[in-house]
């Protein structure tokens, strides 16, 4: 399991970009930041919410990576008819992935795991959320949030040598905003 301010672990896994299959490295999303998300299984509530949030997770340059459990993802009409437009999607049907992120297979319905890694491939931020477009307005908060922390300053340096290395500063409870959802 991953721990927040270490390296994501690497991974390759056959995904769904654009309609066409094709096998993701994660070394190619370096020098960007992205969320992966663990999805439960999708229905079509699911799907519209994705679809309408993966272009505000465009619109900050960050890229979606939506892991689901089921195989059945590559085949059939999940490829042309029914999968969210623009939604880059990979299945973890072994589990590998998963248990690299430290992630129970088992999850409740409609709630996602999500990891927010940054452009240097070092793991920020951890978040449960219900799939539903106040969990996803969460998720892009703190994308942001992240995103604009990474150009601050270094990691103090009184905190242990090997979580100080390449940690930034994101800033104690007091310090931050609380997070805020535009009704």
């Amino acid at each position: 399991m991953t721990k927040i301010g270490h390296p994501a672990p690497h991974f390759r896994a056959p995904a769904l970009v654009g309609g066409n299959l094709l096998l993701l490295d994660s070394t190619g999303l370096r020098g960007r930041s992205f969320t992966l998300c663990f999805l439960p299984p999708l229905g079509l509530l699911e799907r519209a919410v994705l679809e309408h949030r993966v272009q505000d997770f465009e619109a900050e340059k960050a890229f979606f990576l939506g892991v689901v459990d089921e195989g059945a993802l590559f085949f059939g009409p999940w490829q042309k008819d029914l999968w969210p437009r623009g939604l880059t999607l990979t299945a973890d049907p072994l589990g590998r992935l998963s248990r690299s992120f430290g992630v129970s297979r088992y999850r409740p319905p409609a709630r996602c795991q999500s990891f927010v890694i940054d452009a240097l491939g070092i793991l920020r931020y951890h978040l449960v959320h219900d799939l539903n477009d106040r969990g996803m307005r969460a998720l892009l908060e703190i994308l942001k949030a992240t995103a604009s922390a990474s150009h601050g300053q270094e990691a103090p340096s009184d905190q242990s040598g090997t979580e100080a290395e390449g940690r930034r500063l994101v800033g104690t409870a007091k310090e931050r905003a609380p997070m805020s959802f535009p009704s």
